[in-house]
């Protein structure tokens, strides 16, 4: 039988808490950094005020005053990538696409990003989901969200599948059969979704409190027997650990729970479970890295310039 425990500690191993934001930080990223541009603008705006206000009383025209002596701006640091890897740019503005996941079938790779700041700090628009072919160039993708934010990606043998907000507590999901031209999926009327999987069960998408599945990413319905415990606290994963499928939560106290998928339902997968810092970050680990043939990617939070494509070689 399968150690569930010991799986499960592995991957969440691998999710360092430190490194990684929670879901909630992904969403709430974009919003940050619009402040922080108006931030800097308001605070070149109340020195050019002082400046003014300071030449009003002391005369302003009628006797000379030295100039004044603004501060210089502080140059933007340069990241410098780690060890092995190189940074790839999504699209040619340095803030305008924040990737929040990354996807891989075959060769080519899908990033699910943010494009807020794009619009936010020069006006142009840019579609949240983009494709590679090499991880390193990367190709505006056409026909999936309207919205500035993809949430999450996830790739089976045959489809991507990607997920977006509508609204509030709304959500719509995405399916394209080659990662540049996208369709949007049927979902139930209540679909709130900002996270995704492929598993051996299927795709998987889900919420705080709500899982939802599907064949094909083509349409989805609820998963109707989701355990109470896990509906009364909060989803955290769908994902393959082993050879089954473990559906990971925490409970309305904030212990962390698992079952795995056996004979059609949710079965309880051992008690004893990583610290809920790192288990409600099992999936960032995953969704945050894509394998190609030739070419790994991952998502890092770097330098101040927000999440970042990095590619190695393999």
């Amino acid at each position: 039988m399968t150690d569930h425990t010991a799986l499960l500690r592995q991957v969440a191993d691998r999710a360092d808490p430190t490194a990684l934001p929670s879901p909630r930080a992904i969403r709430d990223a974009g919003r940050r950094r619009a402040r922080r541009e108006l931030v800097a603008w308001a605070s070149a705006a109340v020195v050019a005020v002082a400046v003014v206000v300071g030449l009003v009383a002391s005369g302003g025209g009628d006797r000379s005053q030295p100039a004044p002596v603004l501060p210089s701006p502080s140059p933007s640091p340069q990241p410098t990538p780690p060890g092995g890897w190189d940074r790839a740019r999504i699209a040619p503005v340095e803030k305008g696409v924040e990737p929040n996941a990354v996807a891989a079938m075959g060769g080519r790779f899908v990033a699910a990003a943010d494009t807020s700041v794009s619009r936010a700090v020069d006006g142009t628009d840019l579609p949240p989901l983009w494709w590679s072919d090499d991880g390193r160039t990367w190709h505006a993708a056409t026909g999936g969200p309207a919205v500035p934010n993809a949430w999450d990606v996830a790739a089976s043998d045959d489809v991507f599948v990607a997920v977006a907000p509508r609204g509030l507590r709304r959500s719509t999901a995405w399916y394209s059969s080659d990662g540049s031209s996208w369709q949007r999926a049927d979902v139930p009327d209540a679909f709130h979704a900002f996270s995704m999987s492929s598993t051996a069960a299927g795709l998987f998408a889900w919420s705080e409190t709500a899982v939802y599945t599907s064949a094909d990413g083509h349409s989805w319905t609820e998963v109707t027997d989701l355990p109470r415990t896990a509906r009364d606290g909060q989803v955290c994963f769908v994902h393959d650990l082993g050879d089954e499928v473990v559906l990971g939560a925490v409970d309305a106290s904030d212990r962390p729970r698992g079952w795995s998928r056996r004979d059609g339902s949710w079965q309880p997968a051992d008690a004893d479970r990583p610290a809920l810092g790192r288990w409600c970050r099992v999936h960032e680990a995953v969704a945050w890295t894509a394998e190609g043939p030739d070419t790994v990617i991952s998502v890092l939070p770097y330098n101040g310039y927000g999440n970042t494509v990095f590619l190695r070689d393999r």
